[in-house]
């Protein structure tokens, strides 16, 4: 018996056992004690049952199932146990610490915290941090750039020389067991393909929000259900990473970045280059994000108000999307998606005013899989 969970549907596998054969009209599937409705296929000794689940499953919730049914002889047969559901490498909703601004990075380095020795270990101080009554060591700062190597143990620094310590060194920070979390918002000028590149010791994570990687090379993996992070998830000496946005459409793109320290040598570099690059040695325009030569660091947009649904219909070939809008004025995108993990710019979707707040989108329906849409706005 095999089963596996995404955020859209639920799997399991049964096989056939000697002469217990599974019979498929038979079976019923049960999650968190209700009934579900499955499509169920059978190739030889193996029986398939999925389940696509109407609204997605919440990231990390863990959900006890059972699966009863009788084989060919009428004998039951069955099984029952609980799945966790595939969760982000740091939540969807940020890590806390300050904004980013015209120019610079918002940083801040959490220390005396716990044992960092994996990403999950990171992302756990980092949330601490914000809670109230933290007794740990908190600095929030700003920096230009992302080109940190530790004074008291250096690694070896990564693609980029000119390093700088990290912020909290000239708070005492020690030397082992520690964080450093940034968030900048990103323009990129122009469409097309761009690469993202990550030296770090230890290990890393990194997201550009809602917008997924095509693909990531050297040390680091992308996550398969959530390609918008990319990483290294326990201790190295070097990630060596880079990951490409493909297609990406010009304008801002609020990019999250964690890194720990366990123990020994420490540094961290976050870069970039437009065009699609496996190596560090494929092109020679590698620029640190927010050098001058690289992409440009921009304010980040003051926090918004919820989007509110008013109607969505379906007239013929057209999709009409009524709602109020945080910022009526603002440049409104459709984005699209079949997985709730993958998005992609409509770019044929019509945005006018209603009047106040009200906005209308209007979006040729699609044919085929089932879609879903979210609307994003900047200033």
């Amino acid at each position: 018996r095999r089963w596996d969970v995404t955020q859209n549907t639920f799997t399991l596998e049964l096989e056939d056992l000697g002469p217990s054969v599974v019979d498929p009209a038979t079976l019923v599937l049960q999650i968190a004690g209700v009934t579900v409705p499955t499509q169920t296929s059978k190739s030889g000794t193996l029986t398939t049952v999925v389940h696509d689940a109407p609204l997605p499953f919440t990231p990390g919730a863990i959900l006890p199932f059972s699966l009863k049914g009788r084989d060919t002889r009428g004998l039951e047969i069955g099984t029952e146990a609980t799945v966790t559901v595939p969760s982000p490498p740091f939540p969807l909703t940020g890590l806390g610490g300050p904004a980013g601004q015209a120019g610079t990075w918002g940083v801040r380095q959490v220390w005396n915290a716990g044992r960092a020795d994996a990403v999950v270990t990171a992302v756990e101080i980092a949330r601490a941090a914000g809670l109230p009554g933290f007794a740990g060591g908190v600095l929030d700062t700003q920096e230009p750039v992302i080109n940190f190597n530790f004074t008291t143990s250096p690694g070896n620094g990564g693609w980029f020389a000119d390093d700088v310590p990290f912020p909290a060194e000239a708070q005492g920070l020690p030397a082992q067991d520690w964080i450093t979390v940034a968030r900048g918002r990103v323009h990129i000028p122009r469409d097309g393909d761009w690469t993202f590149g990550v030296h770090s010791d230890d290990g890393f994570a990194l997201r550009v929000a809602g917008h997924p990687f095509a693909s990531v090379s050297g040390l680091g993996a992308l996550d398969p259900d959530f390609p918008e992070f990319v990483g290294f998830a326990v201790g190295t000496g070097d990630s060596n990473t880079r990951a490409v946005l493909k297609g990406v459409r010009a304008g801002e793109y609020t990019v999250e970045f964690i890194h720990f320290q366990r123990v020994g040598g420490a540094f961290a570099e976050i870069y970039a280059a437009e065009g699609e690059f496996l190596e560090d040695g494929d092109t020679g325009s590698w620029a640190l994000i927010g050098a001058a030569d690289g992409l440009q660091l921009v304010t980040e947009p003051a926090p918004i108000g919820p989007f509110s649904l008013d109607t969505i219909r379906v007239e013929a070939a057209t999709i009409t999307i009524e709602f109020a809008s945080p910022r009526p004025g603002g440049a409104h995108v459709l984005l699209e998606s079949t997985t709730l993990s993958n998005w992609s710019p409509v770019s044929s979707a019509q945005f006018v005013s209603t009047g106040g707040q009200g906005m209308r989108c209007t979006v040729a329906q699609p044919s085929g899989d089932v879609r879903y849409y979210r609307v994003e706005v900047s200033p």
